[in-house]
């Protein structure tokens, strides 16, 4: 029989991980830019977003001196939020 060797160079790199679907975490919902610099929390720059909670962090594309701008003191939606509130749930917690 005959011997045959591949010519092609199998990396040694792990296969790169699977991006979550669009919409599955904080990273991946539509890009926010009058909340975030970016459209995205600043975790998701680190990482992939490995680190990020589960839940929307604290705005920081807001107007120099403004602090703590945050999607929680915006007026309340109950269209869009099923709640009493009419704001995430995790503004409540």
């Amino acid at each position: 029989g005959e011997t045959c060797y591949s010519l092609r160079i199998q990396s040694t790199n792990p296969p790169p991980s699977p991006t979550p679907p669009v919409g599955t975490s904080i990273c991946t919902y539509a890009p926010e830019y009058d909340c975030y610099k970016t459209g995205h929390p600043a975790c998701c720059l680190e990482d992939g977003g490995a680190n990020c909670p589960d839940y929307l962090t604290l705005c920081d594309n807001h107007a120099e001196g403004e602090t703590d701008f945050y999607y929680c003191f915006d007026t309340p939606d109950k269209q869009c939020y099923n709640n009493s509130v009419g704001q995430p749930s995790c503004c409540s917690e």
